[in-house]
């Protein structure tokens, strides 16, 4: 039997497919039938979590859909309708398909969304809310010829992974940062840990070093339409520096193998020098330096927080310990 079309993609199967993903991802059943209602009206900090719950919901259920045609194309059943779908999935993931008229006070709604949530918040959405208008979220690296990766970044891929805000939040929940402290991503992105950040925290200054222009510019331009005062982006090879005045780190697994090497020696000269505190997701960078000590049980969400080893005391300081 032929499923009914709707858009040339079969509605039948792309249920199918919906549902066996709200399975998958143990979500409530009536995901299945309103997540993929593309219209979301006006979004302000007072609906900022409704929304965010139904954009996200989506996201990930396109995402999780898109995986099991995937799956489905790789044991040769590719057809015109698993790619139909397959174009129509990767279209609702891009953020492109779903339709927020108009965002109410930025700073406000993600300032709404800091307390704790039962799902996950999609950085897709923050990507809307503060307007990232050229965000690819599984790396962009496609805009640049492999000639000028390799000749003028030495590195040869610089594949882009957003943080989350459910790894972001609790952060700043529980770590109680000194006000006036130089708060530093190394590694940007995008900036969602510095968006986040800077809206709760005006008492701070939050700076992203960035090696990718692209990326740094289209943050310059959130951070002045949104008129942020206390965050800036810079571009910026950061295994050659530029981050000595941090009194933070903050550091989402955000290197290849050698620019790792470089980085770790650089923040480990900075540790003997000054106080200084990372947050290292799962500890991934600074695991081996001996200049640098953990916090005994301060692990906050997938981040490990650690200090300088050679100024304990006025290091922990710095967040609150």
């Amino acid at each position: 039997m032929t499923h009914q079309k709707a858009g040339g993609v079969e509605v039948g199967l792309m249920n199918e497919l919906i549902r066996e993903s709200v399975r998958k991802l143990n979500l409530p059943e009536e995901i299945a039938e309103n997540c993929f209602d593309r219209h979301y009206g006006t979004v302000s900090p007072t609906n900022a979590d409704a929304i965010a719950e139904r954009f996200s919901a989506r996201v990930y259920v396109a995402r999780e859909a898109l995986a099991l045609v995937n799956e489905r194309i790789t044991r040769g059943e590719s057809n015109d309708s698993l790619r139909a779908i397959e174009e129509h999935l990767a279209t609702i993931i891009s953020g492109s398909s779903g339709t927020i008229s108009e965002v109410l006070d930025p700073v406000g709604i993600l300032r709404a969304l800091e307390r704790g949530r039962a799902f996950r918040i999609a950085p897709e959405f923050i990507s809307t809310i503060v307007g990232i208008s050229d965000e690819r979220i599984g790396g962009d690296v496609e805009r640049y010829s492999r000639t000028e990766l390799v000749t003028t970044y030495a590195r040869g891929g610089f594949m882009y992974q957003p943080s989350e805000i459910s790894e972001i939040q609790p952060i700043f929940s529980s770590v109680s940062f000194q006000p006036g402290i130089r708060f530093y991503d190394l590694g940007s992105g995008y900036g969602h840990p510095l968006f986040y950040g800077a809206a709760l925290r005006p008492d701070m200054f939050f700076t992203g070093i960035e090696i990718m222009r692209g990326r740094v510019v289209e943050c310059r331009n959130v951070v002045t339409r949104l008129g942020l005062q206390n965050i800036a982006f810079e571009v910026g090879d950061v295994s050659k520096g530029g981050f000595s005045d941090a009194d933070v780190i903050f550091l989402f697994n955000p290197f290849p193998p050698d620019t790792h090497r470089e980085v770790t020696a650089r923040i480990a000269e900075l540790a003997v020098r000054k106080p200084l505190a990372v947050l290292d997701y799962e500890g991934l960078v600074t695991q081996s330096l001996p200049d640098l000590r953990p916090i005994r049980c301060a692990r906050i969400s997938p981040f490990r927080l650690i200090v300088s080893r050679s100024f304990p005391k006025e290091s922990c300081a710095l967040v609150g310990r």
